[in-house]
């Protein structure tokens, strides 16, 4: 009988902390929100001369964003981004798409536009067109400032986002 108690207690016990565990990783998405983030990038593809002084660079960037808080909406996030830039007298414009997923492994979908100069702070928009889980159905965007850190195809950004 003991050892039955035993067990009892101990299966009820590991189910409360399973269910404490599962509830504080499950935080729920409130129905809107803003906020800023920064991001850490990598960009790797290839530049094709298509005229004087004009390029193009077709590829993809990787990154891992933070929220400023320290955590919800957007913190600990990576993604992945195709994107294609026209390189004009030193001048990106560029478009892209990116694939967001976060540690639940819910999707955000989004495109950008963006532009500055070659070397200097890069600035652009998002505009996210839904999502997975408990981005289903996700609207909004983020205005968003990019600074390259060198010669390796690496950015340093921060966002200040809306969603809804």
């Amino acid at each position: 009988m003991k050892k039955l108690l035993m067990k009892v207690v101990t299966g009820l016990v590991m189910s409360l902390m399973m269910m404490a565990v599962v509830t504080a990783h499950a935080e729920q998405l409130a129905k809107s929100g803003t906020g800023t983030m920064h991001s850490g990038w990598m960009a790797v593809g290839k530049t094709v001369p298509s005229g004087e002084n004009r390029a193009f660079w077709t590829g993809a960037t990787w990154g891992v964003s933070f929220n400023d808080k320290g955590k919800g909406f957007l913190h600990n996030v990576a993604w992945h981004c195709p994107s294609i830039n026209d390189i004009n007298n030193k001048m990106i414009d560029t478009k892209g798409s990116c694939v967001l997923t976060d540690t639940d492994d819910d999707k955000i979908y989004l495109s950008f536009t963006a532009k500055g100069p070659v070397g200097g702070e890069f600035v652009g928009r998002t505009a996210m067109s839904g999502g997975t889980g408990k981005y289903t159905g996700i609207q909004g965007g983020w205005d968003f400032n990019c600074r390259d850190t060198g010669p390796n195809g690496q950015l340093y950004c921060h966002q200040k986002y809306d969603y809804k």
